[in-house]
């Protein structure tokens, strides 16, 4: 199994990072996470994890961090690349002004925001839930095993039930003490449960403030399965 790419189950000829090493400013830390993959699947990935740490970096709760803010020079020279540019039109024509709120409800001002693809952001997610369960598990997931990572923004507008049961896993799996990776700019929790096997869920977080939940799970019919293959370029 050590042979075969992580996500596809093709031969393996490369190495993917999760999260992305493009998070971390370089010198990079030695304690980075690699799994298998072959070269279809890391190059497919490269254009996504671009626009995750875009979209990390640019945030106000996060531009202060020590991981974050070296970060910036190497973002803004990205942007300006010419095959960015169709990219780069999109992503300032979302940005606008808002109404701030303190969490009392005072009023503080008008903020910047822009809009966020979290369809993009979960396909991230839902690897590094692939990748986290074969560096635990020492195997890929099965295919007959839904897999699915979510940020946890993305699910404020779900049902009830599904809040429910997502709140549970994160419970659940941050009973211990996380993993940290690169200085704490990643840290997670994973947990196979053992009534069942391979099924497994796992929380992580990015720079201290953003966090993520995954599930991998035996023939899903809750509607919590993605695939960590499809559409990877944007």
């Amino acid at each position: 199994m050590n042979d075969v790419c992580t996500y596809c189950g093709r031969v393996a000829d490369s190495r993917d990072h999760v999260p992305p090493k493009n998070l971390f400013p370089k010198p990079r830390p030695n304690d980075l996470i690699s799994v298998p993959s072959c070269i279809g699947c890391n190059q497919a990935f490269s254009k996504d994890d671009e626009y995750l740490r875009l979209v990390l970096t640019m945030r106000a709760d996060t531009f202060d961090q020590a991981g974050a803010n070296p970060l910036w020079p190497t973002v803004l020279r990205s942007l300006k690349r010419p095959e960015m540019r169709r990219f780069r039109q999109k992503f300032m024509a979302s940005i606008r002004e808002r109404d701030a709120f303190t969490q009392a409800g005072i009023y503080v001002g008008r903020v910047g925001t822009y809009d966020v693809d979290f369809t993009r952001l979960n396909r991230v997610a839902s690897r590094i839930v692939s990748a986290l369960f074969r560096q635990w598990q020492g195997e890929r997931a099965p295919d007959t095993y839904g897999l699915a990572g979510y940020f946890v923004e993305s699910l404020r507008n779900v049902d009830a039930e599904r809040k429910r049961l997502l709140g549970g896993i994160v419970a659940s799996v941050q009973q211990g003490p996380p993993t940290v990776v690169g200085n704490g700019i990643f840290k997670y929790w994973f947990r196979a449960v053992q009534e069942t096997p391979h099924a497994s869920v796992a929380a992580f977080v990015f720079y201290e403030r953003i966090g993520c939940v995954g599930i991998v799970v035996e023939n899903p019919n809750n509607g919590l399965q993605t695939n960590v293959q499809q559409d990877a370029r944007p």
